[in-house]
């Protein structure tokens, strides 16, 4: 039987095939995104991550690290996700639409997909701030929130390759339109009023939504 000392070396030369095998397996990663850009190819293809978690199940299928694997090999491809979306997306992902037009739930969602890191301005100001956004309205007023979410902007656009959801006022003011164009794609989401009312009727976090009914959403979202 081996001791101690022998069996770490074994395992040292394992890591060093395995992280040769990784490095290689990022390269060819790399190449795949470029191949995608390249051909306008969609950028994920959630079938090919099925069928390589079948192979990795069906070549583990007698052993006893099966489900370590299968786990093992679901870290790989979420990393293998976010360095593809990473070299297709050099520039952030800015969310943009009226309040309740879906922001936060597509931009949690795409960073999920992606594996891209998400922020979100109003919550990003909450934070360094350390007031809900209600309780600035209340003791500040909206304009003084406004420049908070204009400094907010300008610290965002430092970011690389991150969703960022805005706040619903944020494109009243163009000049953070025009920097958020400068680093960032800008997706405008959109909703029916009919929708946006029901989804945000019953929130307690939006100051600006005091008396607003259907009439109003189909006034202020057009």
């Amino acid at each position: 039987m081996k001791n101690l000392y022998e069996l770490r070396r074994d395992i040292d030369e394992c890591d060093k095939e395995l992280v040769r095998l990784l490095l290689k397996r990022f390269d060819i990663v790399k190449e795949v995104a470029k191949f995608k850009k390249e051909n306008n190819l969609e950028i994920l293809h959630q079938n090919r991550e099925e069928e390589v978690l079948k192979r990795v199940i069906k070549s583990s299928d007698e052993t006893e690290y099966k489900d370590l694997l299968v786990e093992i090999y679901r870290e790989i491809m979420k990393i293998s996700r976010r360095l593809q979306s990473k070299l297709l997306f050099s520039k952030n992902i800015i969310l943009i639409g009226f309040m309740g037009s879906g922001k936060t739930t597509i931009g949690r969602e795409l960073s999920k997909t992606m594996e891209l890191p998400y922020r979100d301005i109003d919550n990003l100001i909450e934070e360094k701030e350390q007031f809900s956004i209600s309780e600035i309205f209340h003791k500040y007023g909206e304009e003084h929130f406004r420049a908070l979410e204009r400094k907010m902007v300008h610290e965002v656009c430092s970011y690389k390759s991150t969703i960022i959801s805005c706040g619903g006022g944020v494109v009243l003011d163009y000049n953070n339109i025009v920097e958020l164009k400068k680093d960032g794609i800008v997706v405008l989401l959109e909703a029916s009023e009919e929708s946006i009312y029901s989804r945000v009727k019953n929130s307690t976090n939006r100051p600006l939504l005091s008396n607003m009914n259907l009439d109003t959403i189909r006034k202020n979202s057009r």
